[in-house]
Parts: C-alpha cells; structure tokens; sequence
C-alpha cells in the first residue's frame, strides 16, 4: 500500500511540476514575443521599465488574462508634447500576430512607421478591437484588415487616410463599431455594407469626398455622416443631412457593387422641398405611435382626474341629504392627489378644505375634540370615530356626521365625528 501511494505521489508531483514548466513557458513566450515587438517602440523610458519587471503583465499598459498567462491587450498612447513612435511598423505587427490571445490594440497619437497602416495587421485574427485614431496615418486602409474576422471594434478616427473604403471591410459580420471620420476618404460606400447585422455605430463624417447613398442598415443606433456628400435613402434608421435623389441612387449603383441599378429608387425624393432632413437616428414608425399614444393618454388622465376631483366636490355638497359618503370621497380624492405629485396635491388641498367647510356647517361646535359644547339648544360632542357611514340618523334621533379636517384629506386616514345631539 505504501509503495502504491509513494508512486501517485510521484506522479502527481510531475504533473505539478510540469504544468507549472508549462505556464513559465507560455508566459515567457507572449512576454519574450512582446520584448521583441517593443524593439520598434521609440520609448526608451518605456523600454527600461519593460526590462526592469519580470512579468510584462505588471507593465503600464499591457494587459492580459485573470491568471496573468497570456497577454490579451496593449494600450500605448502620447501625449502631444512627447514624440513616441514605431519605427518599423510591418515587423511591429508582424510580431503582435504571434500574440494568439490578443484581443485589443489602442495606439493613440503614435507616429507609425512610414505613417501608412501596413498589411500584416491582418494577421492578428483573434483580435476584437483595433483603435488606431490620431495618429497621423496616411494612404489607404489596407484590404487586410478584412481578415479581423471576430473584430468588434475598429477606429481609425482623425487620420489622414485616402482612397476608397475597401469592400474587405464587409467580411467583419461581428463589427458593432466602425469609426472612419476625420480622414480623407472617397467615393462610394460598399453595396456589400447592408449586410453588417451586427453593426450599431458608423462614423462616417468629416470625410468630403464620400458620396452616394448610405446602404440601409436597419441596427444602427448612431451615425455620424456630417461634412460628407453622402445622402440618406427614405425611411433609413440613420439620417444624414440629405435624402437622395433618384439619379443619385442610380449613380450609387453603378459604383458600390450592386448587382441592380434600380435598387432602393423607390426610396428617392422627387422634390427640392423634401432635400434637408435633421440628421441622426430616426424613430421607428411604433416609436412615433407610441408616443403620441402616451402624450394622448397622459393629456385624458390629468382630464379625468380634474373631472373626478370636480364631480367629487359637487358630489360631497349633496352629502347634506344623506346619500353620499363623504368620508370614503376625501380619502379617495387624498389617496388620488399622492399619486399624481405636489401641483396637484395642493390643488386638491385646496378642495378638501372647502369640502372640510362645508362638512362642517352641517353640525356647527365651538368645542375642542373629546369636550361637551352646548349652542342653539344642541349638544355636540367630538370624538375619534371609524363608522363608514357619512349621516346616520339614530333611533334616538342623534345624527352622526364624520368630517375630515384639512390636513386629513391628504395625509392621513384620521378623522373625526361630530355628534349632533337633538333635544
């Protein structure tokens, strides 16, 4: 048994030992993969504290898992007194793509390279968000950036980018972000564009040379497309400034790589008048309707309640005859004035306190609660009571009416009875 138990410990240590071997090396390898890439990282404040640390997870601005094995992010930036660059930006990112669990990239106000976004980003496949905005970036976006396949996220804001928007951008079916504006770009936006379920943001402005129509995309929930000559199908989800006219669409067509020259020209405006629209997200059709139907109903509540309020005062004057409970009135009116806010409640303060005089003047006493008071040959008590009767009228001819002081109408559900002794 001893022996048995000696060689599962045995074993157990090995695998210990080798998982934990095993753990060194994949850490050594994203941090020794990111040692290599930081060569073309003009920082050399940055370089030392690289190498003084051991675990390149402890770094200013890298990042990576819960069990610090794997890096999965890099956010460098500058400021716009210091000058940091990348000298060699294809072997930069030639080196990232080796980070297989990388997921982000925020280079912010970096000069890159040759200021020109080269082709082996395409390589970093697991990547999610990419933001390489203010950076001084010229030429055209590369088309292998549509190899990001799971990519989210992609900003390239406020460059100096040229040339097209290229059509590969349409392989990204998981983009729920795109944010092209501030560059140079031109010409048409891809046909292919509609078919980005998936995307809720484009950006898009501040490029003048864009034009043609926006494809329909039904999910996006911001857009910018302000500064550009692009114009806005009828009934899109996202407006720009304009709606286009039929030989715009038409000319769209021909140029974004759709198979129909007379798509979407049901959705063109005929006149001048119909031009400028406010641009940004349009409400839905149910949107609008549910709207008016909320401002409808909210206009026939205050309605309602005026007239509830109204009929109950008139209501509570008839009380005179016995036939109406006033009590059970105020308290409904006081229950209704909480839940409509302090204008209407001291609206219905007001009324109460008429309707509390009016009770009042049924059984006239010049007593305090709980002491006998005698006038015109009558004797009055005040008492707490709970009876839900307003008048009664006893065998010994005593009337008990229950009136609701002011301050009870709303706060509380306290009152008191006058009891009316008839000689």
């Amino acid at each position: 048994m001893a022996l048995l138990l000696h060689k599962y410990f045995h074993l157990i240590f090995n695998i210990f030992i080798l998982y934990g071997i095993n753990i060194s090396k994949i850490m050594a390898t994203d941090c020794e993969v990111l040692s290599r890439a930081l060569q073309y990282y003009n920082n050399k404040k940055y370089k030392q504290s690289f190498e003084k640390l051991s675990n390149c997870c402890n770094v200013e601005g890298i990042f990576c898992d819960e069990d610090q094995r794997f890096v999965t992010g890099i956010f460098f930036t500058s400021s716009p007194n210091s000058s940091k660059s990348i000298t060699n930006a294809e072997n930069f990112f030639e080196e990232l793509g080796n980070l297989n669990n990388l997921e982000s990239i925020e280079l912010y106000g970096i000069t890159i390279g040759n200021k020109k976004i080269p082709s082996e980003i395409g390589k970093m496949q697991n990547l999610k968000s990419l933001d390489l905005s203010s950076n001084k970036l010229e030429g055209p976006i590369p088309k292998e950036i549509g190899n990001l396949v799971n990519l989210q996220s992609l900003s390239l804001y406020d460059n100096s980018l040229s040339g097209s928007i290229p059509n590969e951008l349409t392989n990204l079916k998981n983009l729920e972000i795109l944010n092209l504006s501030k560059n140079q770009l031109e010409g048409y936006i891809p046909y292919e564009f509609r078919n980005l379920d998936k995307l809720k943001t484009l950006q898009l402005g501040e490029n003048e040379k864009l034009k043609g129509y926006i494809p329909p995309l039904e999910n996006i929930n911001d857009c910018y497309f302000e500064e550009t000559n692009l114009c806005s199908l009828k009934y899109a989800a996202c407006y720009g400034s304009i709606l286009c006219y039929a030989e715009e669409i038409e000319d769209t067509n021909k140029n974004n790589g759709n198979p129909n020259i007379n798509e979407y020209k049901d959705r063109a405006i005929k006149d001048e008048s119909e031009r400028n629209v406010t641009p940004g997200v349009k409400k839905s059709n149910s949107d609008d309707f549910f709207e008016k139907l909320g401002n409808a109903i909210g206009k026939y509540i205050v309605t309602i309640i005026v007239i509830v309020i109204i009929v109950g005062f008139f209501l509570c004057t008839l009380s005179i005859d016995g036939f109406i409970n006033l009590s059970s009135i105020c308290k409904f009116l006081g229950k209704m004035c909480k839940g409509i806010g302090n204008g209407l409640t001291s609206l219905c303060k007001g009324i109460g306190g008429e309707l509390t005089s009016i009770c009042k003047s049924l059984c006239k006493c010049t007593g305090d609660k709980g002491k006998k008071c005698k006038d015109n040959d009558s004797t009055y008590r005040y008492s707490n009571h709970s009876t839900s009767n307003l008048v009664k009228e006893n065998q010994d001819n005593t009337i008990v009416i229950e009136e609701t002081p002011k301050p009870a109408v709303i706060h509380t559900d306290k009152y008191y009875t006058a009891e009316c002794i008839i000689p």
